[in-house]
């Protein structure tokens, strides 16, 4: 029988095609970026420079993003936030330790994501494409946490960050134009279910005595550069979001997406691996949109007419089961709050 030429020369294209394709998207993994961006914040919101990193999921072999994130500490930010998701593999602790001490010089805050506690397990990478990629097999609703979590939560702890995982608590931070009280309060994995509620709303202050923060501090909150209520979680779920928003945060930021890791050109994300909206998957935004348009949001008016600025972070690292990326450069945002004139 024979075969067409132009079959022959279509199936040779799309492969070459093809080929090239994942050429670039493995490529593309090793192409880090910094993003730098102005968050306009209401007047008595201090001037902070806050670095956000996100989803580095480290292995043995991912160097690249271990000598990136180092780097990092050159910006020399006024405040480190980490939404999660910083390993890939069980023997991966001194590449994480390795990646944050240099930023562990400067106050910070963290919340983890599921691969802080458990490690991936093998599937295809098409999962990655689901809109939901819990809904695959269950394989991983049994699992036992085997990831040394509590060694990386004490590194972080014992160099002064605040551990935000359901918690709230206030920090003075040292700027150029003073000290900055930021208002902290975050939640576990909702994308694991475990993030709570109930706490969010609950600001506290900032300790108001060198002996509850151990460092000097101002007499009252009016003699500071201003105040940030800050908010941070691993998965974006609209419910997490909307509990932010009602409770009047200023900022929260959320990793997990990757960006959608997988996207197309002058379309974006395919995904974002939760109920959060495509046109969210990565960068600054307000949060909730006024207009849905054809996306879903889980209330119509969620949190009245209250907004808050949200950050989702594109993420550094990939997943186990999808090592690549495809339109969608592993990025560190620089957020530089920006408030208006004082009245």
């Amino acid at each position: 029988m024979s075969v067409s030429p132009k079959l022959v020369a279509g199936t040779s294209v799309l492969a070459t095609g093809a080929a090239m394709g994942f050429g670039w998207a493995a490529f593309e993994r090793h192409w880090m970026r910094l993003s730098r961006i102005t968050v306009p914040a209401h007047p008595d919101a201090p001037e902070l420079k806050i670095l956000h990193i996100s989803d580095l999921h480290l292995t043995t072999r991912t160097d690249w993003i271990v000598d990136f994130v180092r780097s990092l500490a050159d910006l020399k930010p006024d405040f480190v936030v980490s939404t999660g998701d910083n390993f890939n593999s069980r023997d991966a602790l001194e590449q994480v330790t390795r990646a944050y001490e240099p930023l562990l010089e400067f106050p910070g805050a963290f919340v983890l994501g599921s691969h802080d506690f458990y490690s991936p397990y093998s599937s295809s990478w098409s999962k990655y494409l689901r809109k939901d990629s819990r809904k695959i097999g269950d394989r991983k609703r049994h699992r036992i946490p085997d990831l040394p979590t509590e060694q990386f939560t004490q590194l972080l702890t014992s160099n002064g960050w605040v551990n935000a995982q359901n918690r709230a608590e206030g920090v003075w931070v040292e700027t150029a134009a003073g000290k900055a009280g930021i208002c902290l309060v975050g939640t576990g994995d909702a994308h694991e279910n475990a993030d709570s509620l109930e706490h969010i709303g609950l600001w506290p202050d900032p300790p108001l005595t060198a002996e509850d923060s151990g460092t000097d501090t101002p007499s009252s909150l009016s003699q500071t550069a201003g105040t940030l209520k800050l908010a941070l979680t691993h998965a974006p779920y609209q419910r997490v979001l909307n509990a932010f928003t009602q409770a009047e945060a200023d900022l929260i930021v959320a990793g997990h997406t990757h960006g959608g890791q997988l996207c197309v050109p002058f379309y974006g994300a395919l995904v974002t691996n939760c109920d959060l909206p495509r046109s969210y998957a990565s960068g600054l935004g307000i949060w909730p949109p006024k207009k849905s348009g054809r996306e879903q949001l889980e209330d119509t008016d969620p949190a009245g007419s209250r907004q808050s600025w949200l950050h989702v972070s594109a993420g550094l690292g990939t997943t186990y089961q999808a090592p690549f990326r495809f339109a969608c450069r592993p990025t560190a945002t620089l957020l530089e709050l920006d408030p208006g004139p004082r009245g």
